[in-house]
């Protein structure tokens, strides 16, 4: 295969060319106060969630076409305790993250009674995806049917990097509950449902616990940001003409709505996951900037990532030149230097790429600026961001 062309260019490439122009969408998560709790009626549409911004309404996992929202609407609140306010009365430990959603559906249908039932293959539902790390690696997936079946996972990296899933997970101090507006479930009515809505309630203890944070990122402070994502499956549904019973119909591929778009029909990419911010006060959507100052380097390095994929599937080895062999030059202003090693000490065949930020970037809050409660310190110049051929992303220190 001739270096330095596109002829080598495969699936990565094009999931990259499909993903890179969706900017991930930002949330500032308020902090919200013990007394205040929303466990009294656990309804995202209560007075406990009011001080809580909705997001944008959900759009096609693809984005396509731009900013038309699907045909019923998806929207969410989150909230976060950090177990050591005033009146709490406990530590860090004690924290959590609420999770509310709200989902318009004249037709609710969950079939799915067991737990950790492959839920989206069957059922309409709701999927909730956290990275404390925000590396691309070692994350957590809740999902849920309107029946309040829930299915968990814990995925060690992407499937699509060779990850294994840990199915069945369990926080054990996760709370959830479901309600279901008007209609009847499973049938359809006249008139017919309003819809159906989710409060998740997911403890930082157990996430730590099940992640086993490297650098304790699973214990939020204000000003900390995850990255995160939010999915609805919906199926489109058949009723029977005489009893109105709903069924899926036959041969049609599922709908994903989600709050930051992929731009590929997969959600195990987190490198388009949306931004959390734990906060303090509440900003509306589009108020805030992304808050990783590291993110346009991190872009880059994903960018080589997924071209290195490619390449070495089409030529049997790594480019060593990335510009000249894989088209992808080093950004300006924001890079002063790319170091590429192919090999590494516990994976021979695989490869590991450095990028040293521009000093610049030393005094940035963020990529454009962040939200005011972000707190900001400046790197050292041997501080690089670092990828490898399974995709991980981190940030080191020392590295000359």
């Amino acid at each position: 295969m001739k270096i330095g062309s596109a002829a080598w260019h495969g699936e990565r490439v094009k999931w990259w060319q499909a993903m890179e122009p969706l900017r991930p969408k930002v949330y500032v998560c308020p902090l919200v106060n013990p007394s205040a709790l929303p466990t009294a009626e656990w309804d995202v549409r209560s007075a406990a969630w009011e001080h809580a911004p909705w997001t944008d309404d959900f759009v096609d996992i693809l984005n396509t076409p731009p900013g038309v929202r699907p045909w019923y609407r998806t929207r969410m609140k989150m909230l976060w305790e950090d177990g050591e306010s005033e009146g709490g009365g406990g530590s860090k430990e004690d924290g959590a993250l609420w999770v509310g959603a709200w989902m318009e559906e004249p037709e609710v249908f969950a079939t799915c009674t067991e737990r950790n039932q492959f839920i989206w293959q069957h059922d309409n539902d709701f999927e909730i995806f956290l990275s404390p790390e925000g590396g691309n690696h070692n994350y957590y997936e809740y999902e849920v049917n309107a029946l309040g079946v829930p299915f968990e996972l814990h995925l060690d990296m992407p499937y699509s990097d060779h990850g294994h899933a840990t199915h069945g997970t369990n926080l054990p101090n996760l709370e959830a509950r479901v309600q279901i507006e008007g209609g009847r479930l499973n049938f359809r009515t006249v008139p017919p449902a309003v819809g159906w809505s989710l409060v998740v309630r997911v403890p930082f203890r157990d996430l730590q616990d099940l992640l086993k944070e490297r650098d304790s990122k699973a214990w939020p402070q204000r000003g900390t940001f995850w990255r995160v994502n939010f999915s609805r499956v919906q199926w489109q549904l058949d009723a029977d003409p005489v009893t109105g019973a709903l069924s899926k119909k036959p041969g049609l591929p599922e709908d994903n709505w989600v709050w930051s778009p992929q731009g590929i029909v997969n959600m195990h990419r987190p490198e388009r996951w949306g931004f959390l911010i734990f906060g303090e006060h509440p900003k509306g959507p589009g108020e805030v900037e992304i808050p990783d100052r590291f993110f346009s380097i991190k872009e880059y390095l994903m960018k080589v990532y997924h071209y290195q994929t490619d390449f070495k599937k089409a030529n049997g080895k790594w480019a060593t030149n990335i510009e000249e062999d894989l088209g992808v030059p080093m950004p300006e202003g924001i890079i002063q230097r790319v170091e590429f090693q192919n090999g590494r000490e516990s994976a021979p065949e695989g490869f590991l790429l450095r990028a040293w930020p521009s000093a610049s970037l030393g005094s940035a809050a963020g990529e454009k600026g962040e939200a005011p409660e972000v707190p900001t310190s400046d790197f050292s110049p041997s501080t690089c961001v670092c990828t490898r051929e399974d995709g991980l992303l981190w940030v080191e220190e020392g590295a000359g």
